[in-house]
């Protein structure tokens, strides 16, 4: 079996600059969009590089790279940066492309407040409590719903996750 121990993704701070985020960060599903998942903070490196050299995006924007202010990337310095580290392009264009450039990655943002159910089958038989994209438990009872809400561990799942994404119409929030 596969370990998700490592499974991280990809979110953009205020200033608009990629940050890793582990999926087992209690803020994971709180502050996205996230772009990911990716098995391994390695993975998910590799494929910012990959999405820098063929955008033209900055290393040092990026946090590829550390660059003193005012000096050029390293890509700059090859013709692969379009020279947002030098001001030759706007921090706006540049975080536009940056954006364009992750869409094929972002995750499906959390659609509930909280907890969800996904039934099985007629509206009598057994839900699956859901959140943020976690697995908790299964309940028979509206007891059993709260009890595994109260004491679930949520473990993010990359294969869960693209089940329910498929699943999203039938889940049901919870009231509080």
């Amino acid at each position: 079996l596969r370990r998700d121990d490592d499974l991280c993704a990809w979110w953009l701070d205020a200033a608009g600059r990629p940050r890793l985020i582990r999926v087992d960060d209690p803020a994971f599903g709180r502050q996205g969009p996230y772009y990911g998942p990716f098995r391994s903070e390695r993975e998910a490196t590799t494929v910012l590089h990959e999405i820098a050299a063929g955008h033209g995006l900055c290393h040092a924007l990026l946090g590829l790279e550390p660059v003193a202010a005012g000096r050029p990337c390293c890509a700059r310095q090859l013709g692969k940066c379009r020279g947002a580290c030098i001001g030759l392009e706007a921090a706006a264009t540049h975080h536009a492309r940056l954006l364009l450039a992750l869409a094929g990655l972002r995750m499906t943002d959390w659609p509930c407040a909280g907890p969800a159910l996904l039934r099985e089958g007629s509206e009598g038989g057994e839900a699956h409590v859901i959140d943020r994209w976690c697995y908790l438990g299964t309940a028979k009872t509206e007891n059993e719903v709260w009890a595994i809400i109260e004491t679930a561990q949520p473990r993010f799942d990359r294969d869960t996750y693209r089940l329910l994404r498929k699943a999203v119409d039938r889940l049901r929030p919870l009231a509080a």
